[in-house]
């Protein structure tokens, strides 16, 4: 597989989801050192303003984007639209170029337990990769990390989830072409287990496919685990 060149320093910006990957473990399975910038709280119009001053001063050779939690609530799946949100986080990108960076990435928002806000992320998801690939950004699909990897709280990913994540970063700065295992590809290969599985409800389908994509990763990402 093609690898980004020893070395290389990529800059990840993001919000609080950002800040549980455990930088010193992705650094020893990535190609170069990363650079983790996270902001608790940040919606994507807040962040663009610590775009600049990072990116002076660190001169990274990449750059992620991975907002857009904190932009998803109550309010604005009700009056905004996944298409004024994925502008305001697409500057971010924007940004970045305009400093230099040549390599950008837009990493997926990260789906929620409620059917509402689950729905919203996901149109919001087709509709960043869209402006991704007509904008010549990268996109890294988190379309693996499903409903069942949230904590109870509802809104940060479980420690499975954020080993996924972690992940996900690693395979794209390493430039690693994998398939991802997203409950649709499930559905698809799991027929053998169970031929009936067929639902309209995203939620019930990451429900019953969950055991399997738990059994399916997890031998890939133990050198990936969180915490100390």
């Amino acid at each position: 597989s093609e690898v980004v060149d020893y070395g290389k320093k990529t800059v990840i910006f993001g919000d609080s989801h950002i800040g549980r990957v455990n930088k010193k473990k992705l650094d020893f399975n990535i190609n170069g050192k990363s650079h983790i910038k996270f902001f608790s709280g940040v919606d994507s119009y807040q962040l663009k303003y610590y775009v600049t001053p990072t990116i002076l001063k660190e001169k990274p050779d990449s750059v992620i984007i991975h907002v857009g939690s904190n932009d998803v609530n109550f309010h604005n799946a009700k009056y905004s639209t996944p298409e004024v949100i994925a502008e305001k986080i697409l500057k971010c990108a924007e940004e970045s170029k305009s400093l230099g960076v040549e390599d950008v990435a837009i990493s997926s928002v990260l789906i929620k337990k409620n059917l509402v806000l689950g729905k919203f992320i996901r149109n919001l998801n087709i509709v960043l990769e869209q402006q991704c690939i007509l904008g010549g950004s990268k996109f890294i699909n988190n379309n693996n990390i499903c409903s069942n990897f949230v904590s109870d709280g509802g809104v940060h990913s479980d420690r499975l989830g954020t080993i996924l994540l972690s992940e996900n970063l690693m395979n794209y700065i390493n430039r690693v072409t994998v398939e991802l295992w997203c409950s649709e590809n499930l559905l698809e290969k799991s027929c053998s287990y169970n031929e009936s599985l067929a639902f309209d409800d995203p939620l019930e389908k990451d429900t019953q496919v969950f055991d399997l994509l738990k059994n399916l990763r997890l031998k890939n990402v133990n050198k990936l685990i969180v915490g100390n």
